[in-house]
Formats: structure tokens, C-alpha cells, sequence
């Protein structure tokens, strides 16, 4: 996960991964099938993302967060 701002939060199906600076140095490494994908970081809005993953396949996902206006 390639995230803006670099220390944004990932959670995999409700659960906790790390950081995506600390997923930087190691892969996340998931079972193939739907997964749902959140990202988020104070002060920014989270990003959800549904991603169907098969097996073998190394896939990227980029987010970018949007500020919150206040």
C-alpha cells in the first residue's frame, strides 16, 4: 500500500496491519479472495477500498487521503 501521508493506519478486514512506513520494509501478505481495506490517519478522512486478490498476484494499492476541513 503506497498511502499520502506516509504514516496512515492500515486495517484488513476490521484488523490492524501496521503503518504503511512500517509495511514499507516487509509485504503484506493476504489470502487470496475479497479483502476490504481501510486507510486512515488524524486528520484525514479514511479511504475504504474492496480489493479481490488472487493467488501469487502482487497487487499496489494507492491511496491518497483528503485533509478534513476543520
Amino acid at each position: 500500500i503506497i498511502c499520502q501521508p506516509a504514516a496512515a493506519q492500515i486495517f484488513v478486514d476490521d484488523k490492524y496491519m501496521g503503518t504503511t512506513k512500517g509495511l514499507d520494509k516487509r509485504p503484506l501478505l493476504l489470502s487470496p479472495g475479497m479483502h476490504r481495506v481501510e486507510v486512515r490517519s488524524e486528520g484525514y478522512f479514511a479511504h475504504f477500498a474492496e480489493v479481490e486478490l488472487a493467488r501469487g498476484v502482487k497487487q499496489i494499492l494507492k491511496v491518497k487521503l483528503r485533509k478534513e476541513p476543520f
